[in-house]
């Protein structure tokens, strides 16, 4: 039911742009982009940014979503890959305070964008395996990093708890 209901939001949320109006425009194309209403959860998405160093290579918040009864967790981390973004189903792309995030539905496979529409929120971030792509049609090799996973537990739209780990990551 709750799979359910976070597949018909966010299909509801996509429809809901009226016009170009609504679109974002970023380094020359155009898209939509999902909102995040929840101001605390922002908030830890800002702090993650300031307190987690991004390496030099290009990578891109991604933020895995699940719902256990009435708790919803988010695990954020960077990927660092278009393969993981694009090869997860039920990944969205968002704004918030002008930086691009991926949120990943867990649980969620009946929805999602074609490769061809996540290319135009990848491309750019990822030039060299758009490149690839485009050259072989199929994805480079994944990349393998260590990563710093801030795992956040909300109830009723609060916050309850912030857990930090390192986890090994293939994309």
């Amino acid at each position: 039911m709750v799979k359910v209901f976070l597949s018909l939001s966010f299909c509801i949320l996509l429809l809901s742009c009226k016009s170009n109006s609504d679109f974002r425009n970023m380094s020359g194309f155009e898209k939509p982009f999902g909102q995040i209403k929840n101001d605390i959860l922002k908030s830890e998405i800002e702090l993650y940014h300031e307190k987690v160093n991004m390496p030099e290579s290009p990578r891109l918040l991604h933020i895995f979503v699940s719902q256990v009864m009435d708790t919803t967790i988010y695990q954020l981390l960077y990927s660092n890959s278009a393969f993981g973004l694009i090869t997860t189903p039920s990944t969205y792309y968002f704004l918030v305070n002008d930086n691009v995030i991926a949120l990943s539905y867990l649980g969620v496979k009946e929805v999602g964008l074609p490769d061809s529409i996540a290319w135009a929120y990848l491309k750019e971030i990822f030039p060299e395996e758009y490149a690839y792509y485009q050259a072989n049609n199929e994805f480079p090799p994944p990349r393998t990093g260590s990563e710093v996973v801030w795992r956040l537990k909300f109830y009723d739209g609060k916050l309850i708890c912030r857990q930090e780990s390192v986890s090994f990551t293939l994309f």
